[in-house]
Parts: C-alpha cells; sequence; structure tokens
C-alpha cells in the first residue's frame, strides 16, 4: 500500500479535535446476546453497558482457545445455573478477551484466563471479586478444577447485595452440592 498524504491528514486532523474514535477489538454484536441458559455472550462494544448496573454481576473471562477454561466451564455453568433460580438481580456473562478488548476497570486487569470476576450490585471497580480457582492433575492425570461448585456459590452468595428469592430453598440446594 502507498503512502495516502489526505489520510494522514484527515488523521491527523481528527486527532487535534479529539474526534478519532479510540481502536480496540470487538467481535460482532451477536443478533442475541443469549446463550442457551443463563449466559450473555458480550464482545467489548457491549461489555461496559453490561457491567454498569445496579444488579449483581458475574462474568467469566476466557480465550477460545484455552484448554484450562473448557476445564473449568462444568464447574462454572453449575454455580449460574443454580443462582439464575434464585437471584432475579444476577446477571452472567461471559467474554472471550482475546477477541474482544475490555477497557473498563477492573475487568481490563485481568493476567490470566479463565477469570471469574463478580462485581456485588452498586458496588465500584474497587468492589470486584476475583474468584481464584486452580486447575490440577487427578489420580487419574485428568485436569479439574480444585474450586468446587459449591466453594464458588458460596463466594457469590456471600457477597451478593440482592436478595435471594427462597434463600432457605438457595441453602438447601448449596448444602445437597457435592464439596
Amino acid at each position: 500500500r502507498s503512502f495516502n498524504r489526505k489520510a494522514a491528514a484527515d488523521f491527523l486532523a481528527g486527532y487535534v479535535a479529539g474526534t478519532i474514535k479510540e481502536a480496540f477489538l470487538s467481535d460482532a454484536i451477536p443478533e442475541t446476546h443469549q446463550n442457551p441458559g443463563p449466559f450473555f455472550m458480550l464482545v467489548g462494544d457491549t461489555f461496559e453497558s453490561f457491567v454498569d448496573t445496579s444488579d449483581d454481576v458475574l462474568v467469566y473471562i476466557v480465550q477460545a482457545e484455552c484448554w484450562a477454561c473448557h476445564q473449568l466451564f462444568p464447574t462454572v455453568h453449575s454455580v449460574v445455573e443454580l443462582l439464575s433460580d434464585f437471584a432475579p438481580r444476577m446477571k452472567f456473562a461471559s467474554i472471550d478477551n482475546r477477541a474482544n478488548d475490555i477497557l473498563v476497570r477492573p475487568w481490563d486487569n485481568v493476567d490470566a484466563t479463565p477469570a471469574i470476576l463478580f462485581l456485588p450490585g452498586g458496588g465500584g471497580p474497587e468492589d470486584v471479586i476475583k474468584i481464584d480457582y486452580k486447575i490440577s492433575a487427578d489420580a487419574k492425570g485428568e485436569d479439574r478444577a480444585i474450586l468446587s461448585a459449591k466453594a464458588m456459590a458460596q463466594v457469590i452468595v456471600d457477597a451478593a447485595t440482592h436478595p435471594f428469592t427462597d434463600r432457605e430453598g438457595l441453602d438447601e440446594e448449596l448444602t445437597a452440592m457435592a464439596h
């Protein structure tokens, strides 16, 4: 490609005027953000509006080719399935941070995937909780998530700011979950 003086001059004029839109990665906005089940699929262009809410928000940050993300997904999914039945003011989403830039603090400070982040309703960036987990090999050499679904759900339940529709029923379900 050859150098285009007009394009360069237009770009510099736009930069000086402050009219150049910041460039960042974002997959195309899907026709529907809703996956089967309670997870919303976010892209760079929809992320900020999704987390800017008074609702409790759980975001699973992944990369499509990440084996640990795939290993942890069943645990995250079981927690989301359980909590979605009891938490009408809790939103659940996932985003591929390799294909989509996340420019909202502290969500943009994810150093590894998968990452599980929870924002209590009405909280600010300083209130985001990173839910820690580890992936390890079991006795058969198969990778598994060390953090159980029960432990993950309990962290979220303890941090949630909105009431659950049936807290007694939720507690019963948590008690019945495998450790």
